[in-house]
C-alpha cells in the first residue's frame, strides 16, 4: 500500500476537473486557429505579390488574435496538473502561454490600431523581429506542454495518449521553429519562387497540421485524464 501511494498523485489543493475541461475547450480553439492558419497560407500562396497587400496581413493577425486566446484557456489546464498531481511541469507551460497571449494580444492591437489609422502596413525588420521573438515563445511553449505530458503520464491513467501528445507538441514545435528562422529572413521572404520561399511555404504547411493533430490529442488527453478523489476530511 505504501509503494502505491508514494507512486500516485499528490494534488496541491483540492483536486478538480474543471481546469482540465477549460484547457480542453483553448485546446479546440487553437485546432481551429491551425486550419485557419492553413487557410492564410493558402492565401499568401495563391495570391503572392510585392509589396504584400495588407488584407493578407489582417487575415493572419485574426488568427493570431485567436491562438492568443486559445492559449491562454490551453494554459489553464496545465495549471490543473499541478492542482491535481503535484507536478510542477505544467506551471513554466502556464507562464509561458501567457506572456505568448500577452504579446499576441499587443501585437493585435498594433496592428488594428495602424490600419484604422493608414491602412497601410509598415512591412518592417522591426514587424518580422517583433513576431518572431512570440514566434519563438510559442515554440518554446510547445516544448514545455510535450515535456509536461512525457512527466506526468503515470499520474493521467492515459499513459500512451500522453506520450503520444507530448511528442507530437515536441516534432511540432521543432518544424515551427524551422519555418520561423525562414520567415523572419526578409531576403528569403521577398524572394518569390526562390528556394527561401519554397522551403518556407513547405514548413507552413507541415506545422500547421501537426498542430492541429497535437491538440485533438491535447483536447482528447485532458478530458480522459484521472482527477484524483478528494482527500476525506
Amino acid at each position: 500500500m505504501s509503494t502505491v501511494a508514494e507512486s500516485g498523485p499528490v494534488p496541491k489543493g483540492r483536486p478538480s476537473k474543471a481546469l482540465f475541461i477549460v484547457g480542453a475547450i483553448g485546446c479546440i480553439i487553437n485546432t481551429i486557429v491551425a486550419i485557419w492558419f492553413l487557410m492564410a497560407t493558402y492565401v499568401l500562396i495563391t495570391q503572392y505579390q510585392y509589396p504584400l497587400r495588407h488584407s493578407d496581413f489582417s487575415f493572419f493577425s485574426i488568427g493570431n488574435f485567436l491562438l492568443g486566446i486559445g492559449l491562454i484557456l490551453a494554459s489553464v489546464g496545465y495549471l490543473g496538473t499541478r492542482l491535481n498531481y503535484g507536478s510542477a511541469a505544467g506551471v513554466a507551460g502556464f507562464a509561458f502561454s501567457i506572456l505568448v497571449s500577452a504579446l499576441l494580444g499587443l501585437w493585435f492591437v498594433r496592428d488594428t490600431l495602424e490600419t484604422l489609422a493608414t491602412y497601410i502596413w509598415d512591412i518592417s525588420g522591426v514587424y518580422f523581429n517583433f513576431l518572431g521573438v512570440i514566434y519563438l515563445l510559442f515554440f518554446a511553449t510547445l516544448i514545455l506542454w510535450g515535456a509536461t505530458h512525457i512527466i506526468i503520464r503515470r499520474l493521467t491513467g492515459t499513459w500512451g495518449l500522453s506520450i503520444a501528445t507530448g511528442i507530437m507538441l515536441i516534432l511540432t514545435a521543432v518544424l515551427l521553429l524551422l519555418w520561423i528562422n525562414i520567415w523572419i529572413n526578409p531576403s528569403s521572404y521577398y524572394e518569390y519562387g526562390g528556394s527561401g520561399y519554397l522551403i518556407r511555404r513547405a514548413f507552413s504547411l507541415v506545422w500547421a497540421p501537426l498542430f492541429f493533430i497535437s491538440q485533438i490529442l491535447n483536447t482528447t488527453l485532458f478530458f480522459m485524464a484521472k482527477v484524483p478523489e478528494s482527500p476525506a476530511t
